[in-house]
Parts: C-alpha cells; structure tokens; sequence
C-alpha cells in the first residue's frame, strides 16, 4: 500500500492553503477515487478490530457499506462513540468474511481517508491477524489537506483539525468527508 501525501511539509501557510484548495478540484474533477471510512474497538491501530466499514465513490453513491462482527467484545467506550453494540454485529460478516468485497472495490484504486495514519495501518492489521491478502492500494489524508486548508499552527506542522458533522457511522464520515472536499474546493 502507497500513502501519497504531497505537501510542501508546512512550509507557508498561504500556499498550503492554496495546495489543497487546488488537490480538492483535482479530485472533483477526476472523480479517480472513492471514500474509506471504518468504525472499530477502540483508537490502536494494532489491536482494534474493524466494527463497520464504508467504501463511498465521489457522487456519494455506496460501493461497500457493512457491519462487521470483530469476534470480540465492543468496548463500552468505543459503542458510546459510534453507537455500535455487540448485538448489532452478532450476525455479521467477519473481516474475513467482507474481505473480498472491500478489496475488490478498493485494489488498485486511489482510496481518500479522513485520517489515513489510522484507517490503513489499522486495514493492514486486519490482514496480517487473519492471513488475509494485502490490499494494494494508494492512499491520501484528506485530514492533512484540510489541517493546511485552515492553516492552524501545531507541533510540528498544522494543528489537525474534526471532520466537520462527523457522525460517527462509516457512511456518514464518507459523506462529511465528500462534503469536506467540495467545501475546500469552493472557498
């Protein structure tokens, strides 16, 4: 898997700005890509398992949209996010199971994410604990773009900034993220 983040490593703050401004056009006009979004057991990448994934193209229509059975407790934490129960995903696929679909709607394709350092590493761990075929994919931070969008200095670089009407429900962070790309593409 390729992580492509393209940014000038926050070097000015007006021209970052105007860099995503001008990736958020690029990916209206292409429409190459497609929204990945994941609702899991917790915030490790290593050792949370996926509870809900949603794989959204660029016009919002669903590609892949599925609860997932983790084969572990949801902790009470993680449901009061995301509003997940155990008994919602008693009956539902594994990873392994919707594993197929997702790398058929994904593989070789551009896939946008709103914290890509989360979303990927955390897919990658899913497949090496189940010996399941890696998904070869590029992957883009759509957070990273929005952070120079708003132009807040942090530690190191801009300070990361919510998804704006973040529901937390995979759909709907696909669809907050679509939104998210046409608002940096207009302003």
């Amino acid at each position: 898997m390729v992580i492509e983040m393209g940014l000038s490593l926050f070097s000015n703050a007006e021209s970052d700005h105007a860099e995503s401004v001008a990736w958020a056009r690029e990916k209206l006009d292409s429409k190459e890509w497609l929204i990945l979004d994941t609702e899991t057991t917790g915030l490790s990448t290593k050792t949370s398992r996926v509870v809900e994934v949603a794989v959204l193209d660029p016009a919002g229509n669903v590609v892949l949209d599925t609860l997932v059975n983790p084969e572990i407790e949801i902790p009470e934490g993680a449901r009061r996010i995301h509003g997940i129960s155990n008994l919602d995903v008693i009956d539902s696929p594994t990873i392994a199971g919707i594993w197929p679909d997702l790398a058929a709607a994904i593989e070789n394709r551009l896939v946008l994410c709103y914290n890509v350092n989360y979303d990927k590493p955390l897919l990658e761990n899913e497949a090496a604990r189940g010996g399941l075929q890696p998904i070869d994919a590029v992957w883009q931070c759509v957070m990273l773009r929005y952070a120079a969008y708003v132009g807040e200095p942090g530690f190191g670089g801009y300070r990361y900034q919510k998804l704006p009407s973040a529901g937390h429900r995979a759909k709907d962070d696909c669809i907050a993220t679509i939104e998210l790309i046409h608002k940096m593409a207009t302003l």
